[in-house]
């Protein structure tokens, strides 16, 4: 049965009031497995409102959209399109910049210790398309949290908390995506960040002092 929160306490409650829980990153909690994360709520475009990515700063209205490849299970892979604007100063209305690349689901190594990281169905390895593949390093990164409500009428208190890894180009970060923005206030995207820095995770908790709000156009 699918879950809608990483919070399994939470139940079916708003996500204004309950009590947010981040995991810690390669987390074997249930609500991570394939059986039981609903990979369809993920499949839509999110809205980047806070991150901690230096990627991300000075850019504006930030976006990921993930949508199925074909006929391909999406508890495997994935597309993944990131659009945004250059610069903060850019004029509203300009086309913004787009990024495309695949997600698949990463699987236990022989360099990982743990077995139990195989029931994570939510740590994929990133990379770009097209030519651009030639350009971008591949990426690792995770969900740490979640609320997906099952119910479409309340999809605007979706929220998602992913962290990246870090690579020999960028340091390990966050970003907190929302499904519609202009719905979902700061005051719960702080409640969120409140969360990751109590995270028991060492490197998220450092991670989490670096959280910046990501500006859009309204």
């Amino acid at each position: 049965m699918a879950v809608q929160s990483s919070n399994a306490k939470c139940g079916d409650v708003e996500a204004g009031s309950m009590d947010i829980l981040i995991h810690t990153p390669d987390s074997t909690e249930s609500c991570f497995t394939p059986d039981a994360f609903p990979y369809h709520r993920l499949m839509e475009k999110w809205t980047v409102m806070a991150s901690t990515l230096p990627l991300w700063k000075g850019r504006k209205n930030v976006t990921i959209s993930y949508s199925q490849i074909g006929d391909q299970p999406i508890n495997e892979t994935f597309l993944d399109q990131v659009q945004f604007s250059w610069s903060e100063t850019t004029a509203p209305g300009t086309a913004p910049w787009t990024l495309e690349g695949v997600d698949t689901v990463r699987r236990v190594d022989r360099r990982e210790e743990s077995e139990a990281k195989a029931q994570n169905g939510v740590r994929y390895r990133w990379g770009a398309t097209g030519l651009m593949a030639w350009i971008c390093p591949r990426a690792n990164w995770q969900l740490l949290g979640f609320f997906l409500a099952e119910d479409p009428k309340r999809s605007d208190e979706d929220w998602v908390v992913t962290y990246f890894d870090k690579t020999l180009f960028t340091p390990a970060g966050l970003d907190i995506y929302v499904r519609n923005p202009k719905a979902f206030n700061m005051s719960k995207v702080r409640k969120i960040i409140s969360a990751c820095q109590k995270n028991s995770d060492a490197v998220v908790r450092t991670c989490s002092e670096g959280f910046f709000e990501v500006p859009r156009d309204q």
